[in-house]
């Protein structure tokens, strides 16, 4: 009985001590997470100079697409073709006689009355 009183008595003061507060531990668990917060803080700088870098890449490549347009688009040189002088018609222009004009246009006539 003896024996069991003793192990009882040891054997509570031990879950008391485990619910004790360990200063080292408040004091590990915040330096975990300023490191963490530190490492968080690096990677997003890390983001934030990578995109900065492709942006001033995106820029430069325009630029340089803007100053070489210009040389893409030269037109050609202008080739002068030498001009024949126009044939002379003869001094009487040529020409038809009224009847045979208003003969043509009755046949013209007729033929766009007849629809079949």
């Amino acid at each position: 009985m003896r024996r069991a009183l003793a192990l009882l008595i040891l054997a509570v003061p031990v879950p008391v001590a485990a619910q004790a507060p360990d200063p080292y531990r408040a004091t590990l668990q915040m330096q975990q997470m300023e490191l963490q917060s530190q490492q968080d803080m690096a990677r997003l700088h890390g983001i934030q100079q990578q995109n900065d870098l492709n942006a001033l890449d995106a820029q430069l490549r325009t630029d340089r697409a803007l100053a070489e347009a210009p040389a893409l688009h030269v037109s050609p040189p202008r080739v002068v073709v030498p001009r024949k002088p126009l044939a002379k018609l003869p001094a009487p222009y040529p020409s038809m006689p009224d009847d045979f004009l208003a003969q043509s246009r009755a046949r013209v006539e007729a033929a766009s009355r007849n629809r079949r």
